[in-house]
Formats: C-alpha cells, structure tokens, sequence
C-alpha cells in the first residue's frame, strides 16, 4: 500500500491569527482607493499587478487578493486534491480486492 500524505504549507509568519489593520483609504469619484503602502508591502503588491475582488456580502466586505497568489494557491490545492484522488482509487481498489 502506497502512503500518500497531504501538506499543508504554512510558516507562522505567512498567516496571522488576527488581522492586520493598515490604516484607512477614501473611496474616490470614480470608486478608485489607494491601498495604503504598508498593506501593498506586506503582500508584495506593485503597481500593475491584477487583483481579485471578492465580496463578503454577509458581513459587508470586500477583500482584495492578489492574482499571482491566488493562481499559485490553486495549483498547489491541485496538486493536494491528486494526491487525495489516487489515495480514495487505492482505497476503492483494496476494499474491491478484500470482497473478492
């Protein structure tokens, strides 16, 4: 039987149990803010850069992530999912062989 292990990867800097306030931005005429630099720093965030928006409409927010991330983010979720699909194939596979 092949042992399969999921990762999760996270350092204890790169997700802080509370979160970080950065100070304040003004919605302009033409619904533009300035994320305030010190927010831009902390995610490596520079002029150019796509961002997804998501909206927490129950809780009436909306969170601005960077798109680089969130691709990097879903590559490794698929390459964990792959390893939990071959491991529910070789499970199905021992259980079929065991009722035989």
């Amino acid at each position: 039987m092949t042992s399969n292990t999921f990762h999760t990867y996270m350092d204890k800097d790169s997700l802080s149990p509370k979160p970080t306030f950065y100070g304040t931005a003004t919605v302009g005429t033409k619904g533009q803010i300035v994320i305030p630099a010190n927010a831009r720093d902390s995610i490596s965030l520079k002029t150019g850069d796509k961002v997804i928006v998501i909206g927490l409409h129950k809780r009436g927010m909306i969170a601005l992530c960077p798109l680089a991330q969130v691709e990097d983010m879903f590559e490794e979720m698929t390459e964990q999912f792959e390893i939990v699909r071959k491991a529910i194939k070789e499970a199905r596979q021992n259980k079929a062989k065991e009722e035989e």
